[in-house]
């Protein structure tokens, strides 16, 4: 069994053979989670479905990415996703994390208040703080509601640094 150096050092390889317009999405997919929608990515990259569904296609080929579903993805494995993260600046990592949650925002369909809110804390401090707190109390609401009390407890305490 490879080690997870040697795994990555894999992936180093692999990611390297790509185009950049596929490693650039990647990036974005990587730090929207292990499963990701074509459609969210193509929305935070301000691209169109259809050459974010043929971006990915060389990384599908290279078995780093494997479709779960009508425009959805997964990594093909944690530490495929791990490489592509780890490789990221804070603020390429923060600036992603702003693009993901206001599309999110935008498509507002059957996704989570806490998405957002995971997305929009992590892009502090390119979000204003009120803004951050703001979708805080309404992921820790929807929690609250769907008596899952911890993650409520979560979302509240990601922002108390930004309580002023």
């Amino acid at each position: 069994m490879a080690s997870p150096e040697g795994v990555r050092e894999v992936v180093e390889i692999r990611l390297g053979g790509l185009p950049g317009e596929t490693r650039r999405l990647l990036e974005v997919a990587a730090v929207a989670g292990t499963e990701f929608s074509a459609a969210v990515v193509a929305d935070a990259l301000g691209a169109d479905p259809r050459s974010v569904l043929d971006a990915l296609d060389p990384a599908v080929r290279a078995g780093l990415v494997e479709e779960a579903g009508a425009g959805e993805h997964r990594f093909a494995h944690a530490l495929v996703r791990r490489s592509v993260v780890d490789n990221l600046g804070p603020a390429a990592r923060r600036g992603y994390h702003l693009d993901l949650g206001r599309a999110l925002e935008r498509r507002r369909d059957d996704r989570p208040v806490s998405e957002i809110a995971h997305h929009l804390t992590a892009a502090v401090p390119l979000v204003e703080p009120d803004e951050v707190v703001d979708v805080a109390r309404r992921a820790a609401a929807e929690a609250t509601a769907a008596v899952a009390y911890d993650d409520a407890a979560r979302h509240l305490e990601a922002v108390v640094p930004l309580v002023g």
